[in-house]
């Protein structure tokens, strides 16, 4: 499932429209925009790989062609250090807009996304281990009889496992189509942090 690196509220009951990107994420860009152009850790980032990194952030989170400048940042020189990244999320706050597919997957696929998205991952896992339960159950002789309209038959198990099985089922079945749907409207770079710090470091061009 999705890992987000940026917090979003434990008390939403569902997964909120808009995600604003915190300091661990800026966190993270800093150090790979370091590691992907070969800058070591303690040297600060030249100021064109960090204007070049704030446009395609800005472009990829719909906030459109942002011009870095140094009079914007109140650069000393050339060189970025962190503390100016500290200061671009704090200025600018850029905010992740989901649809409502993307809400509706973020719902199914992390947990912690929402207070709705916990309650279906515990009855899930509730329906997984009831599944299971079950399984190892209806297969100890304790729990078979022969059919009711036949003494003689071999013994099967309780009716009430098919039952059980019938309701886990449905549970897994209508959130496997929850997923399925809303797959095809997916921004995959605004669900996982991960995939948006790739597209940022990223050398090959974005669509307009």
């Amino acid at each position: 499932g999705s890992r987000n690196l940026a917090t979003m509220s434990d008390w939403n009951w569902f997964p909120p429209e808009s995600r604003q990107l915190d300091t661990q994420f800026f966190r993270a860009l800093f150090s790979m925009l370091k590691r992907v152009n070969g800058i070591r850790d303690n040297d600060p980032l030249p100021a064109g790989i960090f204007g070049r990194a704030m446009s395609r952030l800005g472009m990829l989170v719909g906030a459109g062609r942002m011009a870095i400048t140094d009079e914007m940042w109140k650069l000393d020189g050339t060189d970025v250090g962190w503390w100016e990244m500290v200061q671009l999320g704090r200025n600018f706050r850029f905010c992740i807009i989901w649809s409502w597919p993307e809400r509706i997957f973020t719902m199914l696929d992390d947990p912690t996304s929402s207070i709705l998205s916990r309650i279906i991952s515990t009855v899930v896992l509730s329906m997984i281990l009831l599944s299971s339960v079950s399984f190892i159950m209806s297969t100890h002789p304790g729990m078979m009889a022969p059919p009711e309209d036949c003494d003689r038959c071999a013994p099967v198990p309780w009716a009430g496992f098919d039952r059980i099985e019938f309701v886990c089922i449905m549970v897994f079945t209508a959130e496997y189509l929850g997923r399925v749907a809303t797959v095809p409207f997916l921004r995959n770079e605004l669900i996982e942090d991960e995939t948006l710090l790739a597209r940022v470091v990223d050398h090959e061009p974005l669509a307009n």
